[in-house]
């Protein structure tokens, strides 16, 4: 018998049994998957919503410059870097200034030498409460003369010598004077202008930004008066316990520099917030950690919740950085801030 012919496309031959058997790769990498979907969803979601977190918390200090939330407050500058004061500190010549920070009485740093120029003078304060804006409780021959509760734009008078004259007029723009605090810090100042002025001038005794002003104390109804702008701080360093046996380059230093741009209250009233401006000045890497932040009132010490960023804080030399601190709002209208020695009085929380 002749078998019918195979169709086209098809194999003569019956395929290969193959028994039944559970089908194992895909159906167990699904069920893995189902299994564990929920978990991998939600770590990749709780990482985006940290990442976005700690994102809008550095970026905030850059966008609050702009605009104030909550109850603005007053900001004053008291002094610049170094310690405040203690019952320990040796006392000055001059009686320092005293203010009143809610209720607490805190001395300033007062100036003790000037250097302009290639000449150095010792610093006379004036008589506090004087008829005579220059009077001084003794005569002190090659003093200058501070006007004493000068401690923001620091106004000093120098006599009307040949050479003290010759000194002021030689003066250019950008030449630097320093000023040497009884804390041990040095000022740095340019100055900026140089000028004939009424000797009744007000804006001589100005405080309303940070400057040194030198005025010749000549008899006449115009003085000559130089201007010069806040530059920079030198910190104190302290004194090594054993003397060196070599005598070498000064050490590079950090030299901060400090600017709060903005003081309110924000959290209906309860959290004081302050953005600052830090500048590293020196020549070394400068590292900011919260025990160089500090704030006190009448009610007592006070308590940093956080900062953004994040401290600690290191910037590079020259580097400026905008920060903001969040502090728990002090039982006080007025409270003290200091950071890396700079110190604020925060009023009108009241």
């Amino acid at each position: 018998m002749t078998s019918a012919p195979t169709p086209p496309g098809q194999s003569s031959s019956p395929p290969p049994f193959v028994p039944p058997g559970p089908s194992r790769g895909p159906h167990l990498t699904r069920s893995w998957l189902s299994s564990r979907l929920p978990l991998l969803v939600g770590a990749v979601f709780g990482g985006v919503v940290i990442l976005v977190l700690i994102l809008m918390l550095a970026l905030r200090p850059l966008f609050l410059h702009d605009q104030t939330a909550g109850i603005p407050l007053v900001v004053t500058r008291l002094s610049g870097p170094g310690p405040l004061p203690s019952p320990l500190t040796p006392p000055t010549p001059s009686a320092p200034p005293v203010v009143d920070v809610g209720g607490t009485q805190i001395s300033l740093p007062v100036p003790q030498r000037l250097n302009a120029g290639s000449l150095s003078y010792p610093i006379q304060a004036t008589t506090p409460g004087a008829t005579d804006t220059w009077a001084t409780p003794e005569e002190r021959p090659g003093a200058a003369i501070w006007v004493h509760g000068t401690v923001i734009n620091y106004v000093l008078g120098l006599e009307p010598t040949a050479e003290n004259q010759e000194m002021l007029e030689g003066l250019q723009r950008g030449d630097p004077l320093l000023l040497d605090l009884s804390n041990g810090t040095r000022l740095t100042f340019r100055v900026r202008s140089s000028q004939e002025t009424s000797r009744d001038d007000p804006a001589i005794f100005a405080q309303a930004e940070p400057g040194l002003t030198l005025v010749l104390l000549s008899e006449g109804e115009q003085q000559r008066v130089v201007r010069a702008e806040f530059e920079a701080t030198t910190a104190p360093t302290p004194a090594p316990e054993e003397s060196p046996t070599e005598v070498g380059p000064v050490a590079p230093a950090a030299v901060p520099d400090v600017q709060i741009d903005q003081a309110f209250l924000g959290e209906n009233g309860e959290v004081l917030h302050i953005v600052a401006v830090i500048t590293n000045r020196g020549d070394e890497p400068l590292t900011v950690r919260e025990s160089d932040i500090e704030i006190s009132s009448s009610a007592g010490p006070g308590v940093l919740q956080t900062t953004a960023p994040l401290l600690p804080w290191t910037l590079s030399p020259g580097q400026t950085r905008d920060v903001e601190l969040q502090f728990t709002r002090p039982e006080a209208d007025t409270c003290v801030v200091t950071i890396l020695g700079y110190t604020f009085e925060i009023s009108g929380m009241n």
